[in-house]
């Protein structure tokens, strides 16, 4: 470069040659023709959007009028919009007006009918026609909000269109399988013999195999039987408890074995609190489960072994 710069700072408060110079620049003058050849070019088209929009529903421009110059609610909020908002909610008289307040910024009338934004706001003796068109084709409830944020509004749309899809029947008829809860995992034991889990295995080979396993631990241990009996669950208990000692708690399904009144006197007796899983619902004993899986597969091979070698 053919320049020498020299750099200097100046104080804010000793510089003040920008501030002069944008005092000094004149006021611009906006033509009166301009400003209303863009109002006619705005109104212009809103009045298109609004036709657009009307010809996608079923009803026709002079029914949304007439509808709206008889609903008294749309009467009041057109002629806050013509002329003044109170400054805040409270002072509206009508709450019922409150959620067009909320929106006043983006409401508007063109050619009689109330606009938010660019949506047209149906008035109450059209909107089930509106959700009877919207639903068609039995659309869904995202499907319909989306289509409607597009055309029409009314304050709780969102909530008619909820309503109008539940009260279908036969899209409740052809509906998706609730998703199912999310599983979460029991309370993690602290120690061992804080919580045992029992289930039966079998049969194998007309043999039962009561599987108990200690929570904290993984302990397993299987106990071999020909019954399910209530006493032998007892029985079994016993022995096991005679090595490691009484558990705080135990956790098994709702086999009768389990639910009779002999064994929740056994428990009781004990003081040993007894947890029962969920019916039909096997993944909530699921360490039990697992071990009484394990042990079936065991001895299914271990058969298939000895058959062979016989």
């Amino acid at each position: 470069m053919s320049y020498d710069f020299g750099i200097e700072h100046v104080k804010t408060e000793h510089f003040g040659n920008v501030d002069m110079l944008s005092r000094l620049i004149p006021p611009k003058h906006v033509d009166d023709e301009d400003f209303v050849i863009a109002c006619a070019t705005l109104e212009y088209n809103i009045r298109s959007v609004v036709h657009d929009s009307i010809n996608t529903l079923p009803i026709t421009h002079h029914m949304i009028e007439e509808s709206t110059r008889k609903c008294t609610l749309l009467q009041q909020v057109m002629l806050h919009v013509q002329t003044a908002w109170p400054k805040d909610a409270k002072s509206l008289h009508n709450n019922d007006l409150i959620p067009y307040f909320n929106r006043r910024e983006s409401l508007s009338v063109v050619d009689n009918i109330l606009l938010d934004g660019e949506r047209i706001v149906i008035p109450l003796t059209y909107r089930n026609r509106i959700l009877k068109t919207l639903h068609k084709g039995h659309q869904g409830q995202q499907r319909m909000k989306a289509i409607a944020r597009s055309h029409v509004y009314w304050p709780s749309i969102d909530k008619n269109i909820e309503d109008y899809v539940r009260a279908c029947g036969k899209c409740q008829l052809n509906a998706k399988t609730p998703v199912k809860t999310k599983l979460s995992s029991g309370p993690i034991a602290e120690r061992a013999m804080q919580r045992i889990h029992i289930d039966f295995a079998g049969p194998v080979r007309s043999k039962y195999y009561l599987i108990i396993v200690d929570s904290y631990s993984k302990w397993p241990e299987a106990y071999q039987s020909t019954t399910i009996s209530t006493a032998k669950v007892i029985d079994i208990l016993s022995d096991f408890f005679n090595r490691f000692g009484y558990p705080e708690s135990i956790v098994s399904d709702n086999g009768t074995q389990f639910v009779s009144a002999e064994f929740q006197q056994f428990c009781k007796a004990r003081n040993i609190r007894h947890f029962k899983t969920a019916p039909y619902h096997p993944q909530s004993n699921g360490q039990a489960e697992r071990y009484s899986d394990i042990v079936k597969r065991a001895l299914e091979k271990s058969f298939t072994e000895e058959t062979k070698d016989n």
